[in-house]
């Protein structure tokens, strides 16, 4: 019998077949966070990057670390938080262990908050949204990428039990269990994104709908129906169900929410 290894290669042989018919040009969102990164990341920005990881970009990404290196040597400041990964960081952030529902700065130290596929796990969004609300000096950023919850992946994997959800994420990532945590998607839909901005005192910049590669690249065929899917998503009118978003929040100038 093919070792797992030969049989992954092998689907994503297939995969990468398929998709060229059925998606092309189809890309990872990660893609689109890191060029909207590239984008505020400017000169003398205080950033602070929340749910840090050891990491900014994961590995499979053409240049991740020399461009990981580029942002940082950017900024006048860089930080990470993060209350479950204590490993250094592979680009010399300055990493603090803190729950990033309750953030250990002072008031209006950073000009950048950001976080990649964090948001999805937080249980209070509004106190998150307070608190980097503070942190944040007026006119500062909170850009985010997460998941949609209104994607059918998502809004099927929301009814299936925890530990069962957390054994297929491992067999169709090839993560280990320890890597994969608990998730609320009480951040994930536009109109709870404006509404928590709001009352946080928040101003709304952007909120943009993004596709993404295909989740279910091992199960074979049935990869198929999930790049249709892909494919039908791409229609203006679908647009608000596409996997994943792309958001830059700010703090206001003057303090006021228009």
């Amino acid at each position: 019998m093919p070792n797992a290894s030969a049989t992954r290669r092998r689907l994503t042989r297939t995969y990468y077949e398929s998709l060229k018919v059925l998606c092309p040009g189809l890309r990872n969102s990660q893609f689109a966070y890191v060029e909207a990164l590239q984008e505020v990341v400017r000169p003398g920005v205080r950033w602070l990057d929340l749910g840090c990881g050891h990491q900014l970009f994961p590995d499979w990404m053409p240049d991740a670390l020399s461009n990981q290196l580029a942002l940082v040597n950017r900024c006048a400041e860089a930080v990470g938080v993060d209350a479950a990964d204590f490993r250094p960081h592979s680009v010399g952030l300055t990493k603090v262990a803190a729950d990033i529902e309750q953030l250990p700065f002072a008031d209006e130290t950073f000009s950048l908050v950001t976080a990649n596929m964090v948001v999805e796990h937080v249980r209070k969004p509004e106190r998150l949204l307070r608190e980097i609300r503070r942190v944040l000096t007026p006119g500062g950023l909170f850009l985010f990428h997460t998941p949609n919850a209104r994607y059918f992946e998502v809004a099927i994997g929301r009814h299936i039990a925890g530990p069962v959800m957390r054994g297929i994420a491992s067999f169709l990532d090839g993560r280990g269990g320890d890597d994969i945590f608990p998730t609320y998607y009480r951040l994930n839909k536009a109109y709870d994104i404006r509404r928590f901005a709001t009352e946080s005192g928040l101003a709304t910049r952007f909120i943009r709908h993004i596709e993404c590669t295909a989740q279910g690249v091992m199960l074979g065929p049935l990869v198929v129906l999930e790049l249709l899917v892909i494919r039908t998503l791409r229609l203006p009118i679908f647009e608000n169900y596409r996997s994943d978003l792309l958001v830059m929040l700010e703090k206001p100038e003057n303090g006021t929410v228009r």
